[in-house]
C-alpha cells in the first residue's frame, strides 16, 4: 500500500515512514498509532498559511490516517482519536 497526503506541505508528499511501519503487519490499533507517529515525525512538514496552522494540519493528517486504517482493519479508532 502507498500513502500520500496533500495540504500538509508545500507539495503532496508520500508517507514512506508510515508505510514502512505498516508493511507486513496486521492493521490494528497499535499499528495505527505507530503509523500516525511516523507520519507526524518523519513524513509531513505542515505549513502555516491563511487557511490553517501547521499544528492543525498535523493533527488532522494523523486523524485521517488512523480513521482510514481503522476502516480498512475493522477496528475502532475511538481511543486513539480521543487523545
Amino acid at each position: 500500500a502507498r500513502i500520500a497526503f496533500g495540504s500538509v506541505a508545500a507539495t503532496t508528499v508520500r508517507a514512506r515512514a508510515a508505510e514502512g511501519v505498516l508493511a507486513g503487519r496486521k492493521l490494528d490499533l497499535a499499528a495505527a498509532a505507530e503509523a500516525r507517529a511516523a507520519l507526524v515525525a518523519h513524513d509531513i512538514r505542515p505549513i502555516d498559511d491563511l487557511r490553517s496552522s501547521a499544528d492543525y494540519r498535523a493533527l488532522v493528517a494523523g486523524r485521517i490516517l488512523v480513521t482510514l486504517l481503522a476502516e480498512l482493519g475493522g477496528f475502532s479508532a475511538a481511543d486513539l482519536l480521543a487523545g
